[in-house]
């Protein structure tokens, strides 16, 4: 009976030559077809002699589903030259290149990684060239921390920590930095692997920043850590600082009874619904008068310790303040962030904790390097 039982590795393998490749290839192709009759169709308008020049064959282009070559690239001839669709030395996908690199990060050898997606795609793969991707992928992430940044281009600084371990040796903590521009967008700019959240950490992460052209943010906004302060007062002393509003909250809950935490709640974030800081004052003297009433004389306290340091994104536009009142401005880039590093059981060390995020930031933009860009004179 055993002659019955079914290969599935043949069926899969199958299935993916007559029906997956094949598939992806003709998809590919057909785009590439209508970006050539896109362009030529706005180049005429314009004036300008554009013609289609025939396909010239790619003999491999590897993706994580098989080696779509032999695969047709079209041709366009724009006043005499050849406008190309993809780049000339283009022979893999980027997430080709985000699977080879996230395998040996993980700790897969160089080797066994080459081996694994040869086979997968058809394409000898070899060790010397896994160790190609892995660099160049590295570089593009340390090109990426270090390159210039315009002035005045980011008018504050969100700051987070990401926290994780090293292999049998701690906690790790990766700490973020975020730009936010004039009109409420952000980046993420820079970054920095530690141990802890400690002034040293993030006053080399500062000082990085203040040397590639982020002068003087108007605002830090960060959590309740003392070393942001610290480094602040080092690198960027003129700075105002905006202590995340939910970390706050955070500390002030537990220290009113159980039973009050939810009305707590509601009244500390309607404090900071006001228009401007003359409302947001007004409010937090109500929230003061009403918990002193109430007995929780240590709630009021706190609050009051360090209510002036939540009063930094007022001085921002409306449409986008409430982005400056937490650290939470790029919630979905950190919950997605921690999603991706937990697929590591820890770190060899600070550097294999940076090439990681390097990785999920670059694999975050898939048309990051080898983006469909039709130049022309």
């Amino acid at each position: 009976m055993r002659s019955f039982i079914v290969d599935l590795d043949e069926v899969v393998t199958q299935a993916q030559e007559q029906a997956g490749v094949p598939a992806t290839r003709q998809a590919v192709e057909a785009k590439l077809c209508e970006a050539r009759e896109r362009l030529q169709r706005r180049l005429l308008a314009e004036g300008r002699r554009a013609q289609k020049w025939g396909y010239t064959t790619r003999k491999s282009l590897l993706t994580p589903y098989g080696d779509l070559g032999p695969i047709r690239i079209p041709r366009l001839r724009v006043d005499g030259k050849e406008v190309r669709l993809l780049p000339r030395q283009v022979r893999r996908v980027g997430s080709f290149d985000d699977l080879t690199a996230e395998a040996t990060l993980g700790g897969i050898s160089q080797r066994r990684t080459g081996g694994f997606l040869g086979r997968a795609t058809g394409q000898p793969l070899s060790a010397t060239t896994v160790g190609r991707i892995v660099a160049d992928l590295g570089a593009a992430a340390e090109a990426r921390r270090h390159a210039p940044l315009r002035p005045g281009a980011h008018v504050a600084l969100v700051t987070d920590a990401v926290w994780g371990s090293y292999r049998g040796a701690g906690d790790a903590a990766l700490l973020v930095g975020i730009g936010v521009r004039d009109d409420g967008s952000f980046e993420v700019l820079d970054w920095e692997a530690d141990v802890s959240e400690s002034t040293a950490a993030y006053t080399r992460l500062f000082t990085r920043l203040e040397a590639r052209g982020l002068r003087e943010p108007g605002l830090i906004v960060g959590d309740g850590a003392a070393a942001i302060p610290s480094a602040r007062d080092w690198v960027y002393p003129s700075a105002g600082f905006q202590l995340c509003l939910w970390h706050w909250w955070r500390t002030l809950r537990p220290l009113v009874y159980p039973d009050k935490q939810r009305r707590f709640s509601r009244d500390f974030w309607e404090v900071y619904d006001g228009l401007d800081a003359a409302e947001v004052r007004a409010r937090a003297s109500r929230f003061r008068r009403r918990w002193r009433r109430s007995g929780d004389l240590a709630a009021v306290a706190a609050f009051d310790k360090r209510f002036e340091e939540t009063l930094g994104f007022l001085d921002y536009p409306e449409a986008w303040r409430h982005r400056l009142r937490t650290v939470n401005l790029a919630e979905g880039f950190f919950r997605n962030l921690r999603r991706f590093l937990c697929r590591w059981p820890g770190f060899k060390d600070a550097a294999h904790l940076s090439q990681v995020l390097g990785l999920y930031l670059l694999s975050a933009e898939p048309e990051r390097i080898r983006r469909l860009r039709l130049r022309v004179a």
